[in-house]
């Protein structure tokens, strides 16, 4: 953000968290909160900050970076919380942070990471069209309940102008803040013997292989020609909480196809 000169949550390559996490080896998932503060270099020379008759004050790292934590948890409505919600994830494990200045700007990032759960590789979609997914469990009691799968079309650079209009980002969707409860497709758990799912959509399908034990789970599923369009698929991992509702995330991990 600081060497191309704009704040958001996309990459000015235009891919967003969750994809540059799992190229770089995520094995959970990312949920990013970040802020800024200071002036770039554009708004240095518009406001006369290099000249010697306006002063401009440039916080310190350390004064931005506690003014930001104390308004994401304590001042966050113009957001809907978000930040704060985020901070106080129940499911989060780790949490990294990145702070960059240079010398007129701030940038303060975190990213939650969970860890219950993590992936043995990120899934695979074999020439056959079949997706597969190996989870390994790190705590006790978790049920596998869901399989869902947020598409985004592939990215493409955006210009700070661009990236600076928005203010969040969605699983899925594309380049937009308006977040759809639509997945490219959802994998289903295969039913038990003598079963079976009626009227299917065509954006569900059944799993060929489900296996869950206490320290591992394995996924197979046919997908056809469901993940055939070039982009960015998501494959997410929800937990069972036994209420029939999948709202905690295991894992959330991008595959590419061109």
């Amino acid at each position: 953000m600081l060497v191309n000169d704009y704040f958001g949550h996309w990459w000015a390559d235009g891919r967003k968290p969750y994809m540059v996490y799992t190229q770089t080896g995520g094995a959970s998932y990312v949920s990013e909160n970040a802020a800024t503060s200071g002036w770039t270099y554009g708004e240095w020379a518009a406001n006369d900050c290099n000249t010697s008759y306006v002063r401009c004050k440039v916080p310190t790292p350390k004064e931005a970076i506690t003014d930001h934590q104390w308004g994401m948890m304590y001042d966050d409505a113009h957001a809907d919380w978000g930040h704060r919600d985020n901070i106080l994830g129940k499911s989060h494990r780790t949490v990294n942070i990145g702070i960059g200045f240079n010398g007129l700007r701030t940038i303060f990032v975190q990213h939650f990471e969970g860890g219950a759960v993590q992936a043995d590789g990120p899934p695979v979609l074999d020439q056959n069209g079949e997706l597969c997914l190996s989870l390994s469990k790190r705590e006790t009691g978790i049920d596998v309940g869901g399989i869902s799968i947020a598409y985004d079309p592939p990215p493409t650079p955006k210009t700070p102008t661009q990236i600076d209009a928005l203010n969040r980002y969605c699983t899925g969707g594309g380049f937009t803040v308006h977040c759809s409860e639509f997945d490219a497709t959802t994998i289903l758990k295969p039913p038990q013997p003598g079963r079976y799912y009626s009227n299917l959509n065509a954006n569900e399908v059944v799993a060929s292989r489900w296996v869950d034990s206490p320290s591992h789970f394995t996924m197979a599923a046919r997908m056809g020609s469901l993940l055939e369009k070039p982009g960015v698929y998501t494959v997410i991992a929800w937990r069972n909480d036994g209420e029939e509702r999948f709202s905690e995330k295991l894992v959330e991990l991008s595959l590419f196809v061109e």
